[in-house]
């Protein structure tokens, strides 16, 4: 018989395990996926983070005069809008106008028709016996035929002015239905008018709430450039300290360190490129193309094979003897370790542009004695 008790607290230990192996592999993503995500943080240059940064600011211009044209749109929206107000409110005065003289016109016209019917029934009621005086009360032919001729005048006037009241009843009802429908065709204009200016309202709204969100981006990448560009400020003070620790030089000339011979900028004082403030240009850089290989300009020994967030990026730096140091700078790779002997000519890594760099080149120095000096009589 099977023990049951058993068999429960077998299973529940089972699932008790499989329970605390998920939630381990739960924590560990979380920590590998928060370690991962500071690490790319920490990866940013102080140029890339300006890269960023000049990107949210066109963005925030393009925003700005997005939302300037909208106000713009608006006011012309409401202008529209007045101007259709007081062409409708013109119409209505023209129908209250209008709508006066119909009423008047109406009235008319039903007082003459009122008094055309009235006479045409009494003629039709009383026919003979009128025209019976008539004949009896005439004096002759022609005084008959002047009565029977002045009873028809009556009757014709009545039916005439009957018809032009009625004519003019129909026209002034005519101009009030074509007034009611310009007034409907102008509010039906009005109104698409308002929903226009309530939807660009609405995208001016949108666009602000947008650039407030532009503005605190752009401060948070600011406080993060100045923090990054410390640190690379220290990285290139402490590279500045490492100095030749070889008494003799070790003679023979300086070959160019890359196959290009293009130098896009000098030794010397300049804007700087990301930082955008006048300073000191401890080298020169020269044009490259991403992962072409980078040699020792002469013989030595690896000082330093290194990299920081910024500043230099991947840099190496070589011990000549006698004072003589080179330094290669914003490498993709660097092949060559603390210690390693080197020849004139050797590949000690590749082209990058890593750290505070705007493009694929070779920042490359000589210091005597711990002074950057001007590199280029070094290698012509």
């Amino acid at each position: 018989m099977v023990d049951m008790k058993g068999m429960n607290y077998m299973q529940h230990v089972l699932w008790k395990r499989v329970f605390s192996w998920i939630a381990l592999i739960a924590f560990l993503g979380i920590i590998f996926g928060s370690v991962v995500m500071n690490y790319a943080y920490a990866e940013k240059s102080s140029g890339e983070i300006q890269k960023e940064k000049t990107e949210k600011e066109k963005e925030l211009t393009e925003t700005k005069s997005e939302t300037e044209k909208l106000a713009e749109d608006i006011k012309k929206s409401i202008a529209e809008l007045e101007a259709f107000g007081e062409e409708i409110g013109k119409k209505e005065n023209e129908i209250d106008i209008i709508e006066r003289d119909l009423k008047k016109a109406v009235e008319e016209c039903d007082a003459q028709e009122e008094n055309y019917f009235t006479r045409v029934k009494l003629m039709v009621e009383e026919g003979e016996t009128s025209y019976l005086e008539i004949i009896l009360d005439s004096e002759s032919f022609s005084d008959l035929f002047e009565r029977i001729e002045i009873v028809n005048a009556v009757a014709e006037y009545d039916q005439n002015l009957w018809n032009e009241l009625k004519a003019k009843r129909d026209e002034i009802k005519k101009n009030r239905d074509k007034l009611v429908k310009e007034k409907e065709k102008l509010e039906a204009m009005r109104n698409q008018e308002e929903a226009k200016k309530n939807a660009l309202e609405a995208k001016l709204q949108q666009n602000k709430e947008v650039t407030d969100k532009i503005i605190a981006e752009i401060a948070k990448l600011e406080e993060a450039f100045q923090k990054q560009r410390s640190i690379e400020e220290q990285a290139w003070s402490q590279a500045g300290k490492s100095t030749s620790q070889t008494a003799k030089f070790v003679g023979g000339k300086f070959v160019f360190p890359i196959n290009s011979r293009y130098v896009s900028s000098y030794f010397g004082y300049r804007i700087h490129p990301i930082y955008k403030t006048r300073r000191m240009h401890t080298g020169v850089d020269i044009g490259g193309i991403m992962g072409e290989p980078i040699f020792a300009c002469n013989d030595g020994t690896v000082i330093l094979s290194s990299h920081n967030t910024g500043g230099y990026g991947n840099y190496i730096m070589i011990d000549h003897g006698g004072g003589v140091v080179t330094l290669y700078a914003h490498n993709s790779y660097n092949g060559v370790s603390v210690g390693q002997k080197v020849v004139r000519g050797q590949v000690i890594g590749k082209v990058g542009s890593t750290g505070a760099s705007t493009g694929p080149h070779l920042h490359f120095e000589v210091r005597i004695n711990g002074s950057p000096v001007n590199p280029l009589p070094y290698i012509q």
